[in-house]
């Protein structure tokens, strides 16, 4: 649902609504803000995961590492493709430039499921 939020929010941006109104960069942000929340949610859930089958059953584990691998990268492509629309509307992405930076920096799918 979130992250439907923020593909309209940059959609409309995009688009061009159908009455002449500014993007407003604070709304804009606070969808970023929850759409990150819920890629983040979901990376951390299937980290979890992976570490405790990894505990549990590492053969399974072992067998679940690609997907697991590809999942996280699949969630940081989509966060990719979301920040780029962000930037076909220059002004607001001036505006946002600082909180993108800070919201949005993770580290690499094989990284994650190293550290535990």
């Amino acid at each position: 649902m979130v992250m439907r939020l923020f593909h309209h929010s940059t959609l409309l941006i995009t688009a061009g609504p159908p009455t002449p109104c500014p993007a407003q960069p604070h709304r804009i942000l606070q969808a970023l803000r929850r759409y990150v929340r819920a890629e983040n949610k979901d990376r951390q859930h299937t980290i979890r995961h992976y570490q405790h089958v990894l505990a549990v059953d590492p053969e399974k584990a072992a067998q679940m590492k690609s997907q697991v691998t590809t999942h996280l990268r699949v969630i940081d492509e989509r966060m990719n493709q979301s920040l780029s629309l962000l930037y076909k509307v220059p002004y607001v992405a001036e505006e946002i430039q600082d909180e993108i930076g800070e919201s949005c920096s993770v580290e690499s799918p094989e990284a994650a499921l190293k550290r535990k």
